[in-house]
């Protein structure tokens, strides 16, 4: 089963390619933006600050301090989209050093998402992850978390792209075919992670995690573990997984669908 999207016609031509995107929907700003008023701020105290200060030790480290602060939001700011269209049919990227960047859904053909995870002393923090589309030429678009309302963004995305392929790979695997989600592979028959199909009476338990999966196998000391980051389409994996009837241990907050 190939439960990617098929490569579309994309004709040349921004008037073209515009008209292609179909009605804007809504517009999804870079929260970065905010950091510039920081780093003024920033500017502002190190200037009082070298005025009433007569350490050059003190003086060094307020320069050193704001000019690590500057560059820092200036990566930022490069490497996050300033502004993210979302059409009908696809998204127009607003990139700060390039042309713009335009995807059409009909042309996704991959979409992982990507979480932090990290412990605290009252428990696992999960920092809502970013989401990387994939098109048909390869092309890989990340789109951030703090976006302005990104869960809305994220939901429509996950709506036209992921629901769809959810539902071919369902009917594809009752079909009796393989399927392949990166390093994992599965189907009727059996799971393969990196490597062949075995039966499913080899797999105890899989445990799924923001971080990713971990694959406890008989007979074997150590799990096999595949990122979370890694696997294409990840929740429809657990939809399957659970659709075979394996026993799943869902860990560190994990939701089944992507908040």
């Amino acid at each position: 089963m190939h439960a990617y999207r098929s490569s579309g016609h994309q004709p040349q031509g921004d008037d073209q390619l515009n008209e292609r995107l179909g009605l804007q929907l809504s517009e999804h700003r870079s929260k970065y933006a905010v950091l510039w008023f920081g780093v003024a701020a920033i500017g502002v105290f190190a200037v009082f600050a070298v005025a009433f200060t007569s350490s050059t030790v003190m003086l060094v480290l307020l320069l050193i301090a704001a000019v690590a602060c500057a560059g820092w939001v200036g990566v930022l700011m490069v490497l996050t989209p300033k502004r993210v269209a979302l059409y009908e049919h696809g998204l127009l990227i607003d990139r700060r050093t390039r042309r713009p960047m335009r995807l059409f859904f009909e042309d996704c053909r991959s979409v992982f998402y990507d979480y932090e995870v990290s412990s605290t002393v009252i428990g696992t923090r999960v920092t809502s992850g970013d989401l990387r589309l994939e098109d048909a030429a390869g092309a890989v678009l990340t789109l951030s978390a703090n976006l302005k309302d990104a869960v809305s963004l994220f939901r429509h995305i996950d709506r036209v792209c992921v629901k769809p392929v959810a539902r071919e790979a369902h009917e594809a695997y009752h079909a009796g075919e393989v399927l392949r989600f990166g390093a994992v592979a599965l189907s009727t028959a059996g799971l393969g992670v990196k490597g062949e199909l075995e039966d499913w009476s080899n797999l105890r338990k899989v445990q799924v995690s923001p971080k990713g999966f971990w694959f406890h196998l008989r007979g074997r000391v150590m799990s096999e573990f595949v990122a979370f980051g890694k696997v294409p389409y990840a929740f429809v994996l657990v939809e399957l997984l659970e659709a075979a009837g394996c026993e799943l241990e869902f860990i560190e907050g994990f939701a089944r669908r992507p908040s």
